[in-house]
């Protein structure tokens, strides 16, 4: 039940919005919104520079597809060539036309992304991944002992990011590009040294 007044109330799927009127006192079922399937399609490799693998036990490679007014408009895993871990093939279909900022990603890769035009039929692009830097530490107290749950903040020209230290203070970022970066660590009842 809504108060008196005009309400939209909206619905989004994969940066899709419904806009669903609702009158005081009304109650609106809403069918599952249907996207816009279009014809176009982006595929290619991915591969990494070094020759090592793409795949670790908690991460897998994927591609987004990001559109031009920055919502994600598809993703896909990307599963690896067969009888190979360092190279892959990835296929996203019923796209809709429209420009896209493809982004691959890889667990200790630096990510790469490209601007693609999609139009119905297929659009090739294929990545090449290097590995990035990584930064960690522990953090501590004045008497040595971890700090659990402590906000470590990256930043640097290409990144800007908080990670949260773990039960016995450790903190990894990983897939960092090349440059200069500051860290700072904090938490709740401490003053930084």
């Amino acid at each position: 039940q809504q108060e008196a007044g005009g309400y939209e109330e909206w619905i989004t799927f994969l940066g899709q919005k419904e806009a669903i009127p609702v009158k005081s006192g009304q109650t609106e079922s809403v069918a599952a919104i249907t996207p816009a399937i279009g014809t176009g399609v982006l595929s290619g490799g991915i591969s990494t520079a070094d020759g090592s693998s793409l795949y670790s036990e908690d991460a897998w490679p994927l591609v987004a597809l990001i559109s031009s007014d920055g919502r994600l408009a598809a993703f896909g895993f990307v599963f690896p060539d067969a009888g190979s871990l360092t190279g892959a093939k990835y296929k996203i279909g019923n796209l809709a036309a429209g420009t896209y900022t493809a982004v691959a990603i890889a667990g200790g890769f630096s990510p790469q992304s490209v601007i693609v035009k999609i139009g119905a039929g297929a659009t090739a692009n294929s990545f090449v991944l290097t590995k990035g830097s990584s930064v960690s530490g522990k953090v501590k107290n004045a008497a040595g002992s971890p700090v659990n749950g402590a906000t470590v903040r990256i930043k640097g020209a290409a990144i800007d990011k908080n990670v949260v230290t773990n039960s016995e203070g450790y903190y990894l970022i990983d897939g960092l590009s090349p440059g200069k970066v500051s860290l700072t660590a904090s938490a709740q009842g401490y003053i930084a040294t």
